[in-house]
Formats: C-alpha cells, structure tokens, sequence
C-alpha cells in the first residue's frame, strides 16, 4: 500500500487577497500594505496576515480529511516566518501516527506551509477522522 499523500495547494499570495481580508477581520495595521512601513518595523516587506497562512493550510486538511474536518479535525500551528504579500505559498505534511477504533481511523500529520525559497512560514500538527 501507498504511503498516504497530503493535498500539495501552491497558490500567491496577492495585494488584493491582503486587502480583501483586511475588510472582513478590520486590521489595518499598515505592516500588511506598505513596504516601507513593514522595512520599519523589521520585516523586508509587507507581510500576510497569519490567518491567511493558517487558512491555506486548513484548506488542505479539509481536502485530505472531507467533510468530518469540519467538525472532527483539530489543528495547531505556530507561524516561524513572515510570508510577505506577493509570494507563492505551499502545503506540504507526513504522517505521524494512525489508529482505529472500530470504523473510525484517525490520522496525525506535521503540516507545514512554505513560501517560494522553500523555507517553512508555519508548522503544526493536523488530527482527524478519515472514516467512521
């Protein structure tokens, strides 16, 4: 048997994503939408907001568990590096660990998101139910 795959989704990261976001959630810490003002404050340019990141990552854990991610998954991450806006964004996990108990087998995954220079932006760890 194959070794269970995770959903690779690579998509940019764009202004108007930024932007789009900014509206529903009322950031507007100007770290997210100017240059200068993230080279400020120590980044080298404006940077995604975290829950972007994080909504990307869930995106494929949704796809790898179906529909019972929604209310059976639970994950954890810690953001390691700023993705600045612009970038391309990845998904990547390894599986850790399986059980079953019954008809339900869970599985746990060290996931991650990478930018575009392949260095890790978050790491974390997705648990869910693949059937049952």
């Amino acid at each position: 048997m194959d070794a269970p795959s995770f959903p690779a989704i690579r998509r940019p990261i764009t202004t108007e994503m930024v932007r789009l976001y900014c509206k529903v959630n009322g950031d507007s810490n100007m770290i997210h939408y100017d240059d200068e003002t993230a080279r400020a404050a120590g980044f080298p340019g404006a940077i995604v907001h975290g829950a972007i990141t994080a909504a990307v990552i869930s995106e494929a854990c949704r796809e790898h568990f179906g529909p019972s991610w929604i209310d059976r998954g639970r994950l954890a991450v810690k953001f390691v590096k700023p993705l600045l806006v612009g970038e391309n964004i990845s998904t990547h996990g390894r599986l850790t660990g399986e059980e079953a108990d019954g008809g339900v087998r869970r599985e746990t995954w060290e996931v991650w998101c990478q930018n575009e220079a392949g260095e890790r932006v978050l790491v974390g760890e997705a648990r869910g139910v693949i059937s049952g």
